[in-house]
């Protein structure tokens, strides 16, 4: 799969638009300006023709703080990137956490605990500033991403003095996206990740990814990245902090496999 993503990545690569790449650059400014506390939801579609079925959405909060760090929740797992480290426990256990160093970049850190990441928030918040590096950060399953043009939202107000504000579009051959920003605070509003082709999905098969965004005032910048590994073991990977199930109960004395 390596070899196949390097090799696609000259042939479907292309150039980022100046006035698209400035929007992109003005969106991340926006969104790293200021401390803010942040829900964003995504909904997971595969399509297959005219067949679709969606996943239930998931949510991720995070909350920066420009200086100090980011703190995440998703999926059962807390997560601090600040002072150089990447720390985390998850809710199904109280005695493990990861505390490492993140060696020189918080968002490359995390995309190694995790390898797929799909929540573009992150990146505005913690990835490269260039908005064509930031633009390849994105979504991990979207990772040949250009800011491509700029245009007005599909659905916004149609004449009068109504500002409908604007759509970043991304693109490459084998992935398109577009995030809509919001007219009064500049900060990203809803998107959509459209992934048709590549080593990523299936001959057939479009992964569409709806995103929603509610950014809110920090409360107490003191108390937001704060996250307590103290008295836990330390383990390497984040997928060691997940208690696993509970295995089966043999139903007699005898031998043999147990299922899975």
């Amino acid at each position: 799969l390596a070899g196949a993503v390097a090799s696609d990545a000259v042939a479907q690569m292309r150039d980022a638009d100046p006035v698209a790449a400035a929007a992109l650059a003005d969106l991340v400014a926006r969104v790293r300006q200021r401390p803010l506390s942040v829900t964003e939801e995504v909904v997971v579609t595969t399509r297959e023709g005219e067949l679709e079925e969606s996943a239930p959405k998931r949510t991720l909060q995070w909350t920066n703080v420009p200086g100090k760090g980011l703190r995440a929740d998703f999926d059962g797992f807390s997560l601090r990137l600040a002072d150089g480290r990447i720390q985390g426990i998850h809710s199904s256990r109280d005695d493990l956490a990861i505390d490492l160093d993140d060696k020189g970049s918080a968002y490359y850190a995390l995309l190694e605990q995790f390898r797929d990441l799909p929540w573009p928030g992150l990146a505005l918040a913690m990835g490269e500033e260039k908005p064509e590096d930031c633009a390849m950060q994105l979504h991990s399953r979207a990772p040949w991403l250009q800011p491509t043009g700029v245009e007005a939202p599909a659905d916004g107000p149609a004449g009068g003095d109504a500002d409908p504000g604007r759509r970043i579009v991304l693109s490459s051959d084998h992935e398109q996206m577009w995030i809509d920003v919001d007219p009064a605070s500049g900060l990203p509003s809803r998107a959509e990740v459209v992934i048709h082709s590549g080593p990523f999905v299936p001959e057939g098969i479009e992964l569409v990814f709806g995103y929603t965004w509610t950014f809110r005032p920090v409360e107490d910048v003191d108390k937001a990245m704060d996250l307590s590994v103290r008295d836990r073991e330390r383990v390497d990977m984040v997928a060691a902090l997940v208690k696993p199930p509970e295995a089966p109960q043999r139903g007699n004395a005898g031998g043999g496999l147990m299922p899975g």
